[in-house]
């Protein structure tokens, strides 16, 4: 097995200091992690300890990434002022306070008291039309202006068989008509467990996700729905996860 040649600058996890609420996981994939990643090798490079330490957290993983660490914490909030996106950054750190704040697994049920007053307290189908549907209609104009992508046309839903997907995106060939009325030509199905355990900001960051998709279904050439290349160009401008 070949040698990590980063081994001798970046500081063994046994001297640092464990999170309390445990590892954090955030997705984050794209050019602007391309980007944190490439600063991060040159300090690592240079022998910049302080930097390095947060080499290991944009590596473990290629869709997210992964800090166990108080040091591993500040050191990479400290290269994202540096190198990634205003946007990409405060969506990061919000998310890592939200994590400190209440970790997702706080409790058995995998429900916390904010979730739970999501649930009792929410009109899920005004949630849709009057957060998801303008939020979609704004990020299409701002990304695809005089694109071929109509907001009109796609549906936004609630769909109950949705379990381990926290949204799915539709084309017109597989519209379930059950929950989707026959104004609608596309559709984006959203998951409420998800809504409920990670509030609004994150269904909005899976609908831009969805969004993607419909994108794609939109232009024969784009990838069919997958997450290849045609679908990893928008990551970044649409501010959201492959």
């Amino acid at each position: 097995m070949a040698q990590n040649p980063h081994n001798d600058v970046i500081p063994d996890l046994s001297e640092q200091t464990e999170l309390e609420t445990g590892p954090i996981k955030i997705r984050w994939s794209g050019k602007d992690r391309r980007r944190v990643v490439r600063g991060l090798r040159a300090a690592t490079a240079d022998g910049f300890t302080e930097k390095a330490v947060a080499f290991p957290v944009v590596t473990r993983q290629k869709t997210q990434i992964v800090i166990k660490t108080e040091e591993e914490l500040e050191a990479l909030k400290d290269e994202l002022k540096l190198k990634a996106k205003p946007r990409v950054y405060d969506r990061i750190t919000n998310e890592i306070t939200a994590h400190r704040q209440g970790s997702p697994n706080s409790e058995a049920s995998g429900f916390t008291e904010k979730a739970k007053e999501r649930k009792e307290n929410t009109d899920m189908e005004a949630l849709l039309e009057d957060e998801i549907r303008p939020h979609a209609r704004e990020r299409v104009a701002e990304v695809w202006p005089g694109g071929t992508v109509d907001i009109d046309e796609v549906a936004f839903f609630w769909n109950p068989q949705l379990t381990s997907h926290w949204g799915m995106a539709y084309p017109p060939s597989s519209v379930p008509r059950r929950y989707v009325d026959d104004q609608y030509r596309l559709a984006i199905g959203f998951q409420r467990a998800h809504y409920y355990r990670a509030g609004l900001e994150k269904l909005k960051e899976t609908c831009r996700h969805e969004l993607i998709h419909i994108w794609q279904y939109e232009h024969p050439d784009a990838g069919n729905g997958g997450h290849g290349p045609k679908f990893k160009q928008w990551v970044d401008d649409m501010d959201t996860f492959v």
